[in-house]
Parts: structure tokens; sequence; C-alpha cells
């Protein structure tokens, strides 16, 4: 299972840092998906390539080694996507992560 937790920078002119808003949790396990916060900043449909090896990826091909790529295609800062690779833990039950 991949968690994929997605947030968008924000600047604090005061305090002159930089924090992040959480926008979304996203769970990959084998086919199923499941999407907590704005699902409006995933998609299936985008295919992304992986560093180590070059191979454009697919959700449909393989759904968790795209959700473990899937950070390489946020890279312009707009959002913050990291990848949590968990090898022996299901999908979480549906409302426990409110």
């Amino acid at each position: 299972m991949v968690l994929l937790k997605f947030a968008a920078p924000v600047w604090d002119p005061t305090a002159k840092t930089m924090e992040y808003r959480h926008l979304a949790d996203v769970w990959v396990s084998g086919q199923e998906v499941h999407v907590e916060g704005d699902g409006s900043v995933f998609s299936v449909s985008i295919p992304v390539v992986e560093p180590e090896s070059g191979e454009r990826l697919t959700f449909e091909a393989d759904p968790e080694r795209w959700a473990r790529a899937l950070p390489t295609a946020y890279r312009s800062g707009d959002l913050v996507v990291h990848a949590i690779v968990y090898d022996y833990a299901g999908m979480p039950a549906r409302g426990a992560h409110a």
C-alpha cells in the first residue's frame, strides 16, 4: 500500500516562513484507491516517469508502482506530494482518517 500526502505551500510574510497546508491523503492498494480531502488534486489518468528506470508508468498497469513515482509529476512547487510505502498495511477503514 502507498499513502500519498498532498500539500500546498503557503508563504507567511509576517513570520517569513513557508508553511504547508494539507490538501488530501490518497491510499493506493492494488487497484483500490481511497481519497480523503480535496480529491481534485489527484487523478489516476496522469502518466508518470519512474526516475530509476526512465519507464513511463500508468495507474492501470501497476497502481502501487505508479503511486510511488507520482511525486515526480509534481515538480512545479504548486503542490507537494510525498509517497509513503507500507509493505504490510491494508486500506484504512472508511472514516478512520477524517
